[in-house]
């Protein structure tokens, strides 16, 4: 498990880099026996962010569709 503390200075960049922490986590591992999980605490905080960070998982969410 990966924890990710959201809040106002929240980035894309920072919340991708946690997905990637974690994927590196997975790698070598047996998928069937283990899985590594982001919780994003307070996530609530980061809809305060300038910087827009959750729009991230929507341009994650139309790239993943279009494969």
């Amino acid at each position: 498990m990966v924890s990710y503390q959201c809040s106002p200075l929240s980035t894309p960049e920072g919340i991708v880099g946690t997905f990637r922490q974690c994927a590196k986590l997975q790698e070598n591992q047996d998928l069937t026996k283990f899985v590594s999980v982001v919780v994003l605490d307070e996530v609530g905080l980061a809809e305060d962010s300038p910087r827009m960070p959750l729009k991230v998982f929507i341009a994650t969410t139309l790239l993943l569709s279009l494969l």
